[in-house]
């Protein structure tokens, strides 16, 4: 659908031209009951115009699409696109969508369906702009970075269930978000079908599919499979991988690896990788995704796996902000300084109560902590800017600078000097322990008797280090596993978690692991100096569950693989491994 803008990359971004002669500009239209002030042209196409458009109530920006449907074919895509939009939405890496409306043909003046699509603005502009405006390549950890989230992005869709493909992913495409983080955007070419030719398919099939893909995508991006069919191979999510390889090949060495978009030349693979050293370590990854058979190319999970490893190796840091100069004109400095991603408009997402009041204090030790309501409450899931409006609510990480609402601003620094601590402390008693935050511990099963012999965290020594750190019996011990104690921890609260773990179940019961997320949070609310104990057997895969449900259950995260890192990252003992993700997607 590239030929539906004048400029692609002007999709979602700020203010372009300043354009302000279409006649929808100036009017104000409402969508879910809200007011929307339309402001100015940002890109605009044969059936597509997108407009920046301002809430009258709060001032915010957002990014409107209007699209026109002339017949049923175009209709049903339009339809498909807003779908695929609202399913994978909420993806930090993805383009946020906030609500649509439809308006029929037979109520409009120009005879033709018309769509309102609403998402975040990003005022950072497009990706390729910033190269444009370079006259040196980024350093390799910019472009680290930068595939990283673009690679989880599309990762995202491809977990999908069908998997979704973005058909159409290039430079122009990726955008820089207020937060100074890549989002994929342009879901118009996106799908769930794939295609399999084989012998039995007639020269019609072969030149149908062809100039469908043709239609929906870029040429100099598309894969050997999309160009020339007849080589029989599958064609799905592996197209997505041919077009990461292109972006990173770009990000390094600003030029395309098939800028004359020549056919054999893309069905041959035939490319060669620049001589500069400085992007040797991309070099298999370019290589592992343009492959000409889509059967030999790397999954997405394997690009991850590389990135992840290239990160490793020289030390990048996939978590740092991607600093850019932004795209924002000088009367909206002053009034974008304040936001950040776009709240929802209209349509909200589906409410959940608010983080639970707490009334008393903590009740006395108890083996199995209260049963929660049919419906287990959960503190609700806001957009940033909500966050950051909630933070007096926030008492379940308060004592990291600001509650839960900076988390994530403040998390780095403190759990620094946390484990560095801890490390000093394991360095004199020989513990397995990590703080996962500063009010987060795990560990494996304490030893005694005989098991003190060969294995370490004696229970004695784990209690005299819980009680030197975490004084008053100030912490509360949530035993995942089926072992009981034969000693206590004196005063110290001691939950027995194995209800949420029936024999042979690997993953908790999901109304259990409600239930201890529950019991946590209002013990950790309870008092600020009030910390978590959290252990299974061996302080690994059963801990890390129960850890990044409580992340998610708070509100802290809404996407699991971004809680999971977080313990991969804060677990001095590096144990999470490969965790599956399931049991945090069900």
């Amino acid at each position: 659908m590239s030929e539906l803008f004048k400029s692609a990359f002007e999709y979602f971004s700020g203010p372009a031209n300043g354009q302000n002669d279409n006649p929808f500009v100036g009017q104000i239209i409402e969508i879910s009951n809200v007011k929307l002030r339309i402001k100015r042209v940002i890109a605009e196409g044969g059936f597509a115009v997108v407009f920046a458009a301002q809430d009258v109530a709060t001032g915010k920006e957002y990014a409107l699409k209007r699209l026109l449907a002339a017949d049923e074919e175009a209709k049903n895509n339009i339809i498909r696109e807003i779908n695929i939009l609202k399913k994978i939405s909420g993806h930090p890496n993805i383009i946020q969508y906030l609500s649509a409306s439809f308006v029929d043909k037979s109520q409009t003046t120009h005879n033709q369906s018309e769509f309102l699509l609403v998402t975040e603005l990003c005022p950072g502009g497009s990706l390729v702009e910033v190269l444009q405006a370079r006259s040196t390549p980024l350093d390799a950890d910019v472009i680290t970075r930068i595939f990283y989230q673009t690679c989880r992005a599309v990762s995202h869709m491809h977990s999908q269930n069908p998997p979704i493909i973005h058909r159409d992913l290039k430079i122009e495409n990726l955008l820089i978000s207020m937060e100074s983080t890549i989002k994929l955007c342009d879901f118009g070419s996106a799908t769930t079908d794939v295609y399999t030719p084989d012998t039995t398919w007639s020269a019609n099939q072969h030149t149908c599919l062809e100039e469908n893909m043709a239609r929906f995508t870029t040429p100099m991006y598309r894969a050997p499979e999309m160009v020339e069919t007849w080589s029989n191979h599958y064609v799905g999510p592996p197209v997505d991988v041919w077009a990461l390889g292109c972006i990173l090949y770009t990000l390094c060495y600003m030029k395309h690896p098939f800028e004359d978009s020549a056919k054999l030349r893309i069905i041959n693979a035939n490319y060669s990788l620049p001589t500069d050293s400085r992007y040797n370590c991309f070099h298999d990854i370019i290589r592992g995704c343009l492959q000409a058979n889509p059967n030999h190319r790397l999954t997405i999970s394997g690009v991850l796996e590389r990135i992840a490893a290239v990160a490793e190796t020289n030390g990048y840091n996939l978590r740092a902000p991607l600093v850019f100069q932004r795209k924002l004109s000088d009367t909206d400095v002053g009034q974008r300084m304040g936001e950040r991603n776009s709240g929802n408009v209209g349509s909200q997402p589906p409410p959940r109560p608010s983080p639970p009041v707490i009334h008393r204090e903590p009740q006395p030790p108890h083996n199995v902590p209260p049963r929660p309501p049919s419906s287990p409450r959960r503190p609700s899931l806001t957009t940033p800017q909500q966050k950051q409006q909630e933070v007096k609510q926030a008492g379940l990480f308060s004592s990291l600078k600001g509650g839960a609402g900076y988390f994530l601003k403040n998390l780095k620094d403190t759990s620094t000097k946390v484990m560095a601590s801890v490390q000093q402390t394991m360095g004199r008693t020989d513990l397995d322990i990590s703080y996962i935050t500063s009010r987060i511990i795990v560990l494996p099963f304490p030893s005694e008797g005989f098991e003190s012999t060969y294995k370490t965290n004696h229970i004695e020594d784990v209690k005299m280090f819980l009680d030197s750190r975490h004084p008053n019996s100030r912490y509360s011990v949530y035993n995942l596993s089926r072992k009981p104690y034969h000693s206590r921890f004196g005063q110290a609260r001691v939950v027995d978690c194995s209800f949420a773990y029936p024999e042979h179940f690997r993953a908790p019961l999901l109304n259990s692991l409600y239930q201890i997320s529950e019991d946590i949070y209002q013990y950790l609310a309870g008092d600020s100096r009030n910390v978590a104990v959290i252990h299974c057997t061996d302080g690994k895969a059963t801990s890390a569950t129960m850890v990044c449900g409580l992340l998610i259950y708070a509100g802290v995260f809404q996407v699991a693989e971004d809680a999971l890192q977080m313990f991969a990252v804060k677990d001095v003992r590096q144990i999470c491994g490969r965790l599956s993700l399931d049991i945090f997607t069900t």
